[in-house]
């Protein structure tokens, strides 16, 4: 019998990118950089970081 592939909880999943996102925030204003500074070092734009901080896709 073939075993069933992994399936990640929706709202597990909603909650670690919630948390990963309010992690990269704190890390941000720790190292006293605004969104707009963090997205050039990453090459990004502020956007990106918006919805990364807001627990958004992190693609």
């Amino acid at each position: 019998m073939a075993e069933e592939p992994f399936r990640p909880d929706p709202a597990a999943q909603a909650e670690a990118l919630r948390r990963m996102g309010a992690r990269i925030a704190a890390r941000r204003k720790a190292l006293g950089l605004t969104q707009k500074q963090l997205a050039a070092r990453l090459l990004v734009s502020d956007k990106t970081v918006s919805k990364w901080e807001l627990g958004g896709s992190l693609r």
